[in-house]
């Protein structure tokens, strides 16, 4: 080929000599070892302060360390997102209290809190750049190491640093609950409230050494779109789509009140009723740097969070979520049993999903600048590198848009069923259960 691009050459050189003699494709087998390892430890106390107080202790730890080699050696990678090293540790406590104030009364306390720290794909090596006769110009060198990603059609194993890595990921959680149960005559209580604050936090980059992808397009036969080769592009330096992006991250938050009120009637010897009802709070979802926004389609415009009056969350969450719980048996003679239950179950915008709602990966906190050549006049070379970053380059920014008026999801949850006592100990069940949701985050 005449007028190969030297960058693209020179990346191309990357690929390692065959190792199976006679193959004229398939001929490079490696069977790089992976390693890892888990190590896992438990605690727990039980406390007898006295016979009207019993307390329990639990503390639960867990790391978890792997290399992941890459399948080709050096900075010519080609592995994914997993490639590299990756640790994964939890932590996790329990306390809980019973309290017998007396025979027919009896409180339960439990608090109790998680944590976890993933982080895939980070460099066996560390941070390393690529030399600087294979560096990509107009590719940063303080997001992220490696070379800039070149991924042949066709079946080629791809040459460069993967996407999406590292990605380190922390969440935790922490919830107190109470809960009180009474019996008192023909009614057993039970009320109690419960606090859950939520955290996730996530730096992730996607493309952030760029990606360029060839197809065999520029190489085709033009008078029959056929043939072509994918590395006969990538030699000549000309990519079908090139990508570049800036690095995604967010600190995401929410906390979560609810209480609740049980009581299970035994109106009469055949009868009883189960009555109860509870609340749900769920906050709207908030970004510690206020790193969100939702595209407003009535205005055209994107509302940041904390800017020109907006507010943190962007949207005004459901204040009333109180919802029923009832339910019943019924026996129709000694044995059989007809029993059955209706609830509402809310359930709020999931804090660790980045597409539903109002996250960082969405402009003007994250952009993706991609180009696309039509196969006869060429977007960008590699040679030629990527354009200077900006906005005005993100030619297709993703953005998110949700009703301001933000509506807490919920299921409807409803069974009956009918039970019968047959000879031998044997016993038999036909029943009816459905569900149906409303104001689900996604499909």
């Amino acid at each position: 080929l005449t007028g190969m691009d030297p960058l693209a050459k020179r990346i191309m050189t990357l690929y390692p000599l065959p190792n199976q003699p006679g193959k004229l494709k398939n001929n490079y087998i490696v069977a790089p070892i992976a390693h890892d390892r888990i190590d896992q430890g438990d605690f727990r106390g039980d406390f007898h302060i006295s016979e009207n107080d019993h307390m329990f202790f639990r503390w639960s730890m867990s790391g978890k360390t792997a290399q992941n080699p890459a399948p080709l050696p050096g900075i010519a990678s080609g592995g994914g997102s997993s490639t590299g090293q990756a640790s994964e540790n939890t932590m996790g406590s329990a306390l809980g209290e019973t309290h017998i104030f007396n025979s027919t009364t009896v409180n339960e306390l439990r608090i109790g809190f998680n944590h976890i720290d993933i982080n895939r794909g980070v460099p066996a090596g560390g941070n390393i750049q690529p030399p600087a006769d294979m560096s990509v110009p107009g590719v940063p060198t303080t997001l992220a190491s490696g070379l800039t990603l070149f991924v042949p059609s066709s079946g080629y194993r791809r040459v460069g640093a993967p996407r999406y890595a590292p990605t380190i990921i922390s969440s935790s959680e922490r919830v107190i609950t109470d809960t009180v149960n009474m019996v008192r005559g023909k009614h057993t209580l039970t009320f109690g409230a419960a606090m859950r604050w939520s955290e996730f936090n996530i730096l992730q980059v996607p493309a952030p050494n760029g990606q360029f992808s060839f197809s065999g397009q520029f190489t085709q036969n033009p008078a029959t779109d056929s043939g072509g080769s994918a590395l006969a592009d990538w030699l000549l330096g000309l990519p079908s789509t090139s990508t570049i992006t800036t690095v995604f991250k967010l600190h995401n938050r929410q906390y979560t009140p609810s209480f609740f009120l049980q009581d299970n009637y035994k109106l009469s010897e055949r009868l009883t009723l189960n009555l109860g009802v509870r609340y749900d709070f769920f906050s709207p979802i908030v970004e510690k740097d206020n790193r969100q926004s939702n595209f407003d389609f009535a205005t055209g415009q994107m509302i940041v969070a904390g800017v020109n009056g907006a507010s943190r969350a962007l949207v005004t969450p459901d204040h009333l979520n109180f919802v029923p719980r009832v339910g019943f048996a019924y026996n129709l003679h000694g044995n059989t049993v007809l029993s059955g239950a209706y609830g509402i179950f809310y359930n709020g915008q999931e804090i660790r999903t980045a597409a539903p709602l109002l996250l960082s990966c969405t402009a003007p906190f994250y952009y993706q600048s991609s180009f696309f050549s039509n196969g006869i006049t060429p977007v960008l070379t590699v040679s030629g590198g990527f354009p200077p970053f900006s906005a005005a380059n993100a030619l297709f920014p993703a953005v998110t848009s949700v009703d301001q008026r933000l509506k807490t999801p919920y299921y409807q949850q409803w069974n009956l069923q009918v039970q019968q006592a047959l000879p031998s100990k044997i016993s038999m069940s036909v029943a009816y259960a459905g569900s149906k949701g409303t104001h689900l985050q996604s499909l």
